[in-house]
């Protein structure tokens, strides 16, 4: 249950990012934006982060105790910690997730997050 509950906060998590989004690059284009408190915005996605990588955490630690998966706990840390800046510095992020493909940075850490997963799944 730890990963189903996990992908529900990351759909919240993007759904809030593009919230976000929408409120700081066309705060007119529609009326139910100025409901959204910009500093309630961005305390819920930093949040959904956490509940993110608690329930991820949680996964990991009941499905694979004993084995090396915590290690991809840090990759997925940074992987999240980095969105929240790219995000703060670059609000169009929020509304196309393809943009993220031009910061090297995240690029890495996802290829060496999914890599790693791999490698541990086949060959540990």
């Amino acid at each position: 249950p730890w990963l189903v509950i996990g992908t529900f906060y990351l759909s919240l998590f993007l759904a809030i990012s593009k919230r976000i989004y929408d409120k700081k690059i066309s705060p007119e284009s529609r009326k139910n934006l100025k409901k959204y408190d910009a500093q309630f915005l961005e305390w819920t996605l930093i949040l959904f982060g956490g509940l993110i990588l608690l329930f991820f955490d949680l996964y990991i630690f009941m499905n694979y105790k004993g084995k090396l998966y915590f290690l991809a706990l840090f990759p997925s840390t940074f992987l999240i910690l980095r969105y929240f800046y790219i995000l703060r510095v670059n609000p169009e992020i929020g509304g196309n997730l393809t943009k993220l493909l031009k910061y090297p940075d995240f690029v890495v850490g996802a290829l060496f997050l999914v890599a790693l997963l791999f490698f541990l799944h086949n060959f540990y």
